[in-house]
């Protein structure tokens, strides 16, 4: 049966995980042209072609045809998302499709982690990072970059260093080789009185690391 979709996408998935793309990538397009309406083929192919220098628009071209047919696909958004933060000028959209896999898997710290990280970003939208990273440390406590990067945009708000400082230490003692956490907690300490010599210390570790 040469003409069966399903038989052209199962044997597709299967030279994916044989390590096998292209051929994989030939299958896929090859379901798609009996059945063009089918959704894990468009979503497999774009992952697929995301991975070729060159050829990430064909990539987001299907990831989108996925989502037109199945809006509710929460991987092919956060696929996208992922594509889309790489483009230049189209951090905009990948922040939308963050945002549509938060509503469609509102327990997804990986999707809530990096909508916050885009926010972050975002001029004019930084503080609403805040409430996604408590969240993100609601959902996996031990979460080390999520205390990093809130201790990040807490320091910045006025009144709210020393919760900045507390989440610095989360992260440090969740990962004492955390070289980031190290740096950016130094150089708050830095700014008050009477704790030069811990900001040293904590240069100095990072510093014993990578010279």
């Amino acid at each position: 049966t040469p003409g069966s979709s399903r038989g052209h996408y199962n044997l597709a998935n299967e030279l994916v995980q044989a390590g096998r793309p292209s051929e994989a990538i030939a299958h896929y397009e090859a379901a798609l042209a009996v059945k063009p309406d089918l959704v894990p083929a468009h979503n497999n192919l774009a992952n697929e072609l995301a991975k070729i220098p060159g050829r990430e628009d064909e990539a987001l071209a299907h990831y989108e045809a996925a989502l037109q047919l199945d809006p509710g696909l929460a991987e092919a958004h956060e696929n996208a998302a992922r594509l889309l933060r790489q483009r230049p000028g189209r951090r905009g959209e990948a922040l939308g499709h963050l945002e549509a896999v938060v509503r469609l898997r509102p327990d997804s710290v990986t999707a809530t982690f990096e909508r916050a990280n885009e926010l972050a970003q975002t001029p004019g939208r930084a503080e609403e990072s805040i409430p996604l990273y408590e969240q993100v440390l609601r959902l996996r406590p031990d979460h080390a970059e999520a205390h990093n990067n809130l201790a990040n945009r807490l320091a910045r708000v006025p009144g709210r260093l020393p919760e900045a400082l507390e989440h610095y230490e989360a992260a440090l003692r969740l990962r004492p080789d955390f070289l980031e956490a190290h740096y950016n907690y130094a150089n708050k300490l830095a700014s008050l009185p009477g704790r030069l010599p811990d900001a040293i210390s904590h240069d100095e570790a990072v510093l014993r690391r990578n010279p």
